[in-house]
């Protein structure tokens, strides 16, 4: 198959199914609440639009052979965050930048309910530090059950 079905694990992006000149590329949440793209294979004409758009198909990005990849580390400055984020705050502040230059932000929240992770997008700095708080609370209840089962 020339098309994006044919990839296993991809990043779930949608840049293919935005490319596709037939528009028969969905992006749908899986069992799992990942992003997968789904092909309508009745309207697909196999130009391969898809497979040459997706960076999860292109070699070219790491190569073992290549330049070794540069490695960085950075955490929020503000201690409060630190303790409530898993990141070290770093994924909390970049959202916050974000957001004071107009962009929304896209994350991922664990539904313990439902047993999956779930995206959310953030549209002002109330709903990025909502989630943050929710995933907290997930994570101590989970970690409550977990020692009360042991």
């Amino acid at each position: 198959m020339n098309n994006i079905s044919s990839l296993k694990d991809c990043y779930g992006c949608g840049v293919c199914a935005v490319a596709c000149p037939r528009k028969v590329i969905s992006i749908s949440l899986n069992a799992n609440g990942f992003y997968v793209p789904l092909v309508v294979h009745a309207g697909c004409t196999e130009c391969g639009l898809c497979l040459s758009v997706c960076a999860y198909n292109d070699d070219s990005v790491l190569k073992v052979d290549q330049k070794q990849p540069k490695a960085y580390a950075a955490w929020s400055e503000d201690s409060q965050v630190r303790r409530k984020c898993s990141s070290g705050g770093i994924s909390f502040e970049i959202g916050r930048h974000l957001l004071e230059k107009g962009y929304k932000v896209c994350g991922v929240r664990y539904n313990v309910k439902k047993n999956r992770a779930e995206h959310y997008i953030a549209t002002n700095l109330k709903e990025l530090i909502a989630n943050i708080y929710r995933a907290i609370q997930w994570t101590v209840l989970l970690q409550l059950t977990r020692k009360k089962n042991t």
